[in-house]
Order: C-alpha cells, then sequence, then structure tokens
C-alpha cells in the first residue's frame, strides 16, 4: 500500500523540505532504493526520531512515499513530486544559457 498526502499546508512547500541539508541527503540516499527510517539513520550522526522528523517533513511535502512490507515502512522517493523543483530550477539553467549564447553571439558580430 502507498500513501501520498496531497500537499495543502505552507509547512507542505516541497521547496521549503530541501532547504534543509539533511533533508536533501536524505533524498540522495533514497535514490538507492527504497529503505526503512532505522537503515537511513544509520547513515547519519543524528538520532532516529530526528530522521523520522525530516521523514516526516519530506512525505508531507510529496518528495516522499511509505509503503508498507510486512512489518516494515519503507520510503522512497517519488520523482513526480520533485518535478516541480527541477522545473523551476530549469528556468534558471535555461534562461542563463539564452543569456550566455546571447553574449557570444554579440561577441562574434
Amino acid at each position: 500500500m502507498v500513501t501520498h498526502k496531497s500537499r495543502a499546508s505552507p509547512d507542505s512547500d516541497p521547496f521549503k523540505a530541501v532547504g534543509d541539508a539533511t533533508r536533501r541527503e536524505i533524498l540522495l540516499k533514497l535514490l538507492d532504493g527504497p529503505a526503512p527510517v532505522y537503515t537511513i539513520a544509520e547513515q547519519f550522526n543524528v538520532s532516529r526520531p530526528a530522521i523520522s522528523k525530516h521523514l516526516k517533513v519530506l512525505k508531507d511535502a510529496g518528495l516522499v512515499e511509505q509503503e508498507k512490507v510486512g512489518r516494515e515502512i519503507l520510503y522512497h522517493v517519488d520523482p513526480r513530486a520533485l518535478e516541480e523543483v527541477r522545473r523551476w530550477l530549469d528556468t534558471f539553467w535555461t534562461r542563463g544559457l539564452a543569456r550566455l549564447k546571447k553574449a557570444a553571439e554579440g561577441k562574434k558580430r
């Protein structure tokens, strides 16, 4: 069973969620595949309850989903939710490349 919470509150903003270095690192680690909280926590110098809180923020922002497998709850990245963040960042990349192209073409003339 996969659960996914809709993002209705300001606390569930994916940009705010990825603003924390620990949460960004958790997302990177989850790219290797689903993992339970204790496995994720082993990779950090913070407590398991602290990792659980970070996972809750990521889940509320829609960036991770949880799935119950037997007695464990596994967390995994929801790539669809990262799409909003990627589109926003792509704006800077696209505009930057356009300015670079314009500057390069202006120097050729």
